[in-house]
Protein backbone atom coordinates (compact mmCIF):
# COMPACT_ATOMS: atom_id res chain seq x y z
CA UNK A 1 0.00 0.00 0.00
CA UNK A 2 2.93 2.44 0.93
CA UNK A 3 4.64 1.87 -2.48
CA UNK A 4 1.25 2.32 -4.19
CA UNK A 5 1.28 5.88 -2.74
CA UNK A 6 4.45 6.81 -3.37
CA UNK A 7 3.87 5.61 -7.47
CA UNK A 8 0.41 7.44 -7.60
CA UNK A 9 1.44 11.11 -8.99
CA UNK A 10 -2.46 11.84 -7.91
CA UNK A 11 -1.83 11.60 -4.35
CA UNK A 12 0.96 14.64 -3.66
CA UNK A 13 0.72 14.14 0.46
CA UNK A 14 -0.61 11.48 2.84
CA UNK A 15 -2.01 12.68 6.39
CA UNK A 16 -1.81 9.44 8.94
CA UNK A 17 -4.45 9.63 11.43
CA UNK A 18 -6.42 7.53 14.18
CA UNK A 19 -9.66 5.98 14.17
CA UNK A 20 -11.50 7.32 16.55
CA UNK A 21 -10.44 9.48 19.32
CA UNK A 22 -8.49 7.95 21.64
CA UNK A 23 -5.67 6.61 20.13
CA UNK A 24 -3.16 7.66 16.98
CA UNK A 25 -1.42 3.79 16.32
CA UNK A 26 -2.12 1.27 18.43
CA UNK A 27 1.94 -0.58 19.22
CA UNK A 28 2.36 -4.18 20.03
CA UNK A 29 0.13 -6.69 21.14
CA UNK A 30 1.91 -7.18 24.48
CA UNK A 31 0.10 -10.77 25.34
CA UNK A 32 0.93 -12.06 21.77
CA UNK A 33 4.68 -11.26 22.49
CA UNK A 34 3.94 -12.90 25.99
CA UNK A 35 1.92 -16.20 24.97
CA UNK A 36 2.78 -16.75 20.81
CA UNK A 37 6.22 -15.27 20.34
CA UNK A 38 8.69 -17.95 21.95
CA UNK A 39 11.42 -18.14 18.94
CA UNK A 40 13.63 -16.03 17.41
CA UNK A 41 12.18 -16.69 14.26
CA UNK A 42 9.07 -15.83 15.43
CA UNK A 43 9.88 -12.54 17.12
CA UNK A 44 12.14 -11.09 14.30
CA UNK A 45 9.28 -10.29 11.42
CA UNK A 46 7.76 -8.47 13.94
CA UNK A 47 9.95 -5.22 13.81
CA UNK A 48 11.01 -6.19 10.68
CA UNK A 49 8.04 -5.37 9.24
CA UNK A 50 7.45 -2.36 10.70
CA UNK A 51 10.45 -1.43 9.95
CA UNK A 52 10.19 -2.18 6.44
CA UNK A 53 6.93 -0.28 6.69
CA UNK A 54 8.68 2.98 8.34
CA UNK A 55 11.32 2.99 5.96
CA UNK A 56 9.03 3.22 3.19
CA UNK A 57 7.44 6.20 4.97
CA UNK A 58 10.17 7.96 5.63
CA UNK A 59 11.67 7.79 2.31
CA UNK A 60 8.53 8.90 0.23
CA UNK A 61 8.86 11.50 -2.25
CA UNK A 62 5.67 13.18 -0.85
CA UNK A 63 5.51 14.68 2.40
CA UNK A 64 3.89 12.45 4.49
CA UNK A 65 2.40 14.14 7.70
CA UNK A 66 1.17 12.33 11.38
CA UNK A 67 -1.92 13.89 12.56
CA UNK A 68 -2.28 12.41 16.51
CA UNK A 69 -5.15 12.69 17.74
CA UNK A 70 -4.87 10.88 20.82
CA UNK A 71 -2.52 8.17 22.62
CA UNK A 72 0.78 7.43 20.39
CA UNK A 73 2.74 5.30 22.88
CA UNK A 74 5.33 2.80 21.76
CA UNK A 75 4.69 1.39 18.68
CA UNK A 76 1.98 4.40 17.60
CA UNK A 77 5.05 7.18 18.60
CA UNK A 78 7.79 5.25 16.66
CA UNK A 79 5.13 5.74 13.64
CA UNK A 80 4.74 9.17 14.21
CA UNK A 81 8.67 9.68 13.98
CA UNK A 82 9.05 7.74 10.61
CA UNK A 83 6.71 10.86 9.47
CA UNK A 84 7.99 14.27 8.11
CA UNK A 85 5.92 16.60 10.39
CA UNK A 86 3.99 15.58 13.52
CA UNK A 87 0.89 17.31 14.55
CA UNK A 88 -0.50 16.58 17.32
CA UNK A 89 -4.18 17.62 19.30
CA UNK A 90 -3.89 18.89 22.96
CA UNK A 91 -5.05 15.11 24.36
CA UNK A 92 -2.43 13.69 22.74
CA UNK A 93 0.25 11.65 24.82
CA UNK A 94 3.48 10.28 24.01
CA UNK A 95 6.79 7.92 24.80
CA UNK A 96 8.34 4.70 24.64
CA UNK A 97 7.53 2.81 27.72
CA UNK A 98 9.41 -0.55 26.66
CA UNK A 99 11.63 -0.85 29.47
CA UNK A 100 8.59 -1.38 31.83
CA UNK A 101 8.37 -4.47 29.93
CA UNK A 102 12.24 -4.79 30.26
CA UNK A 103 12.17 -4.25 26.47
CA UNK A 104 13.38 -1.94 24.32
CA UNK A 105 11.64 0.03 21.44
CA UNK A 106 11.33 -2.07 18.54
CA UNK A 107 10.28 -0.12 15.44
CA UNK A 108 12.90 2.28 15.16
CA UNK A 109 12.37 4.63 18.57
CA UNK A 110 16.24 3.84 19.82
CA UNK A 111 16.99 5.40 16.28
CA UNK A 112 14.90 8.21 14.90
CA UNK A 113 13.80 10.08 18.33
CA UNK A 114 17.89 10.35 19.20
CA UNK A 115 18.50 11.79 16.10
CA UNK A 116 15.62 13.77 15.82
CA UNK A 117 16.01 15.61 18.99
CA UNK A 118 19.82 15.39 18.25
CA UNK A 119 19.40 17.33 14.98
CA UNK A 120 17.08 20.27 17.10
CA UNK A 121 18.71 20.89 20.26
CA UNK A 122 22.14 18.84 19.92
CA UNK A 123 24.14 17.49 22.86
CA UNK A 124 20.82 18.53 25.41
CA UNK A 125 18.54 16.55 23.04
CA UNK A 126 20.04 13.47 22.61
CA UNK A 127 20.23 12.78 26.27
CA UNK A 128 16.71 14.01 26.61
CA UNK A 129 15.76 11.28 23.68
CA UNK A 130 17.45 8.68 26.11
CA UNK A 131 15.63 10.01 29.53
CA UNK A 132 12.65 9.45 27.59
CA UNK A 133 13.33 5.96 26.20
CA UNK A 134 15.56 5.09 29.70
CA UNK A 135 12.73 6.58 31.63
CA UNK A 136 9.54 5.22 30.26
CA UNK A 137 7.48 8.32 31.11
CA UNK A 138 4.70 9.81 29.11
CA UNK A 139 5.12 13.53 27.87
CA UNK A 140 1.67 15.40 27.33
CA UNK A 141 1.35 17.64 23.59
CA UNK A 142 3.20 20.31 25.44
CA UNK A 143 5.84 18.64 26.91
CA UNK A 144 6.18 16.66 23.40
CA UNK A 145 6.36 19.90 21.21
CA UNK A 146 8.91 21.39 23.54
CA UNK A 147 11.28 18.35 23.51
CA UNK A 148 10.92 18.18 19.94
CA UNK A 149 8.89 15.27 20.01
CA UNK A 150 6.50 16.93 18.09
CA UNK A 151 6.09 20.32 15.54
CA UNK A 152 2.70 21.16 15.86
CA UNK A 153 0.12 21.45 18.66
CA UNK A 154 -3.44 22.75 17.44
CA UNK A 155 -5.26 24.96 19.32
CA UNK A 156 -8.57 24.27 21.48
CA UNK A 157 -11.30 22.14 19.33
CA UNK A 158 -9.49 22.13 16.30
CA UNK A 159 -8.75 19.29 14.30
CA UNK A 160 -4.94 18.08 13.33
CA UNK A 161 -6.44 16.69 10.22
CA UNK A 162 -7.59 19.59 8.83
CA UNK A 163 -4.68 21.66 10.28
CA UNK A 164 -2.21 18.59 8.21
CA UNK A 165 -4.60 18.95 4.93
CA UNK A 166 -4.38 23.29 5.11
CA UNK A 167 -0.67 22.99 5.45
CA UNK A 168 -0.99 20.78 2.03
CA UNK A 169 -2.93 23.28 0.04
CA UNK A 170 -1.15 26.41 1.16
CA UNK A 171 2.67 23.72 0.08
CA UNK A 172 0.55 23.04 -3.17
CA UNK A 173 -0.76 26.56 -3.99
CA UNK A 174 2.35 28.00 -3.21
CA UNK A 175 4.55 25.31 -5.19
CA UNK A 176 6.50 24.45 -2.22
CA UNK A 177 7.59 28.02 -0.76
CA UNK A 178 6.15 28.07 2.06
CA UNK A 179 7.63 27.60 5.93
CA UNK A 180 5.92 23.80 5.27
CA UNK A 181 8.29 23.57 2.10
CA UNK A 182 11.17 24.69 3.92
CA UNK A 183 10.82 22.59 6.96
CA UNK A 184 10.08 19.21 3.74
CA UNK A 185 13.38 20.03 2.34
CA UNK A 186 15.08 19.73 5.76
CA UNK A 187 13.86 16.92 7.15
CA UNK A 188 15.33 15.79 4.18
CA UNK A 189 18.48 16.59 3.98
CA UNK A 190 18.64 15.65 7.75
CA UNK A 191 17.56 12.21 7.27
CA UNK A 192 20.32 11.56 4.21
CA UNK A 193 22.68 12.41 6.98
CA UNK A 194 21.16 9.93 9.43
CA UNK A 195 22.27 6.98 7.11
CA UNK A 196 25.51 7.79 8.25
CA UNK A 197 27.46 7.48 11.23
CA UNK A 198 26.49 10.66 13.55
CA UNK A 199 28.43 13.54 15.08
CA UNK A 200 27.90 13.36 18.76
CA UNK A 201 30.22 11.80 20.95
CA UNK A 202 28.00 9.29 22.29
CA UNK A 203 29.90 7.53 24.92
CA UNK A 204 30.59 10.41 26.39
CA UNK A 205 26.92 11.63 26.43
CA UNK A 206 25.88 8.41 28.24
CA UNK A 207 28.29 8.96 30.70
CA UNK A 208 26.56 12.13 31.70
CA UNK A 209 24.30 12.34 35.29
CA UNK A 210 21.25 12.56 33.94
CA UNK A 211 21.42 9.36 31.85
CA UNK A 212 23.56 7.43 34.45
CA UNK A 213 21.31 8.40 37.11
CA UNK A 214 18.70 6.11 35.08
CA UNK A 215 20.84 3.71 34.24
CA UNK A 216 21.43 3.15 37.80
CA UNK A 217 18.10 3.22 38.73
CA UNK A 218 17.16 0.72 36.15
CA UNK A 219 19.36 -1.72 37.36
CA UNK A 220 18.33 -1.41 41.17
CA UNK A 221 14.70 -2.91 39.78
CA UNK A 222 16.25 -5.56 37.74
CA UNK A 223 15.94 -3.83 34.45
CA UNK A 224 19.77 -3.67 33.20
CA UNK A 225 19.18 -5.95 30.70
CA UNK A 226 16.66 -3.53 29.05
CA UNK A 227 19.41 -0.83 29.53
CA UNK A 228 22.07 -2.44 28.03
CA UNK A 229 20.92 -3.55 24.78
CA UNK A 230 19.22 0.21 24.32
CA UNK A 231 22.82 1.30 24.74
CA UNK A 232 23.95 -1.16 22.20
CA UNK A 233 20.94 -0.49 19.35
CA UNK A 234 22.02 3.17 20.19
CA UNK A 235 25.46 3.28 19.95
CA UNK A 236 25.09 1.13 16.69
CA UNK A 237 22.75 3.40 15.27
CA UNK A 238 24.69 6.57 15.70
CA UNK A 239 28.41 4.56 14.80
CA UNK A 240 27.21 2.61 11.40
CA UNK A 241 24.56 4.96 10.51
CA UNK A 242 20.38 4.47 10.36
CA UNK A 243 20.27 1.18 8.34
CA UNK A 244 22.48 -0.68 10.59
CA UNK A 245 20.85 0.71 13.53
CA UNK A 246 17.49 -0.54 12.78
CA UNK A 247 18.85 -3.75 11.65
CA UNK A 248 20.35 -4.36 15.48
CA UNK A 249 17.90 -2.46 17.12
CA UNK A 250 15.11 -5.04 15.21
CA UNK A 251 17.63 -8.52 16.42
CA UNK A 252 18.02 -7.18 20.13
CA UNK A 253 13.85 -6.83 20.47
CA UNK A 254 13.92 -10.27 19.21
CA UNK A 255 16.09 -11.37 21.65
CA UNK A 256 14.18 -9.44 24.28
CA UNK A 257 10.92 -10.42 23.61
CA UNK A 258 11.97 -14.11 23.80
CA UNK A 259 14.45 -14.03 27.00
CA UNK A 260 12.65 -15.59 30.08
CA UNK A 261 14.44 -12.75 32.48
CA UNK A 262 13.68 -10.06 29.90
CA UNK A 263 10.68 -9.45 28.12
CA UNK A 264 8.97 -12.54 29.16
CA UNK A 265 9.28 -11.45 32.71
CA UNK A 266 8.32 -7.86 32.08
CA UNK A 267 5.41 -8.72 30.40
CA UNK A 268 4.04 -11.16 33.26
CA UNK A 269 4.78 -8.54 35.87
CA UNK A 270 2.93 -6.29 33.67
CA UNK A 271 -0.28 -8.25 33.70
CA UNK A 272 0.05 -9.05 37.31
CA UNK A 273 -0.03 -5.97 38.02
CA UNK A 274 3.71 -6.03 40.13
CA UNK A 275 5.85 -4.40 37.58
CA UNK A 276 8.78 -2.18 39.27
CA UNK A 277 8.40 1.39 39.39
CA UNK A 278 9.73 3.81 36.43
CA UNK A 279 12.69 6.43 37.53
CA UNK A 280 12.45 9.16 39.79
CA UNK A 281 12.34 12.43 36.95
CA UNK A 282 14.94 14.35 36.97
CA UNK A 283 15.50 17.33 39.67
CA UNK A 284 16.22 20.73 38.18
CA UNK A 285 18.23 21.09 41.64
CA UNK A 286 20.30 18.72 43.36
CA UNK A 287 20.43 18.35 46.97
CA UNK A 288 23.39 19.81 47.23
CA UNK A 289 23.10 23.11 45.92
CA UNK A 290 19.97 23.27 48.02
CA UNK A 291 20.66 24.84 50.91
CA UNK A 292 22.80 27.52 49.41
CA UNK A 293 19.67 28.70 47.42
CA UNK A 294 17.40 28.59 49.94
CA UNK A 295 19.32 30.80 52.06
CA UNK A 296 20.34 32.96 48.77
CA UNK A 297 16.52 33.57 48.37
CA UNK A 298 16.91 31.69 45.36
CA UNK A 299 14.63 28.43 45.71
CA UNK A 300 11.58 28.46 47.59
CA UNK A 301 11.07 25.91 50.24
CA UNK A 302 8.48 22.94 49.92
CA UNK A 303 5.84 24.28 52.45
CA UNK A 304 6.72 28.13 52.64
CA UNK A 305 4.38 30.86 52.22
CA UNK A 306 4.20 32.41 48.65
CA UNK A 307 2.27 35.07 48.22
CA UNK A 308 1.22 36.57 44.82
CA UNK A 309 2.62 39.69 43.62
CA UNK A 310 4.59 40.18 47.00
CA UNK A 311 6.66 37.13 47.43
CA UNK A 312 10.09 36.96 44.33
CA UNK A 313 9.43 34.41 42.14
CA UNK A 314 12.68 31.76 42.46
CA UNK A 315 14.67 31.58 39.95
CA UNK A 316 15.14 28.19 40.89
CA UNK A 317 12.83 25.21 40.94
CA UNK A 318 13.29 21.37 42.91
Amino acid sequence: AMDDLDADDAVRAVIFTGGGNSSFVAGADVRQLLEDVHTLEEALPLPNVAHLAFRLIERMGKPCIAAINGVALGGGLEFALACHYRIAEPVAVFGQPEIRLNLLPGYGGTQRLTRLLADRDGAEGFVQAMEIILGGRQLDATEALAAGVIDEVVSGSDDAVARAAALVRDWLAEDGRTTFGRHMATVAERRRAWDAAGHLDVDGLLALPPVTRLLAQAERVGRAGATVRILDAVRTGWRDGLTAGLAREARLFAEAVVDPAGGKAGIRAFFDRRSAPLPTRRQVVGNDRRADLIARGDLLPVGAPFYPGVTPIPAWQL
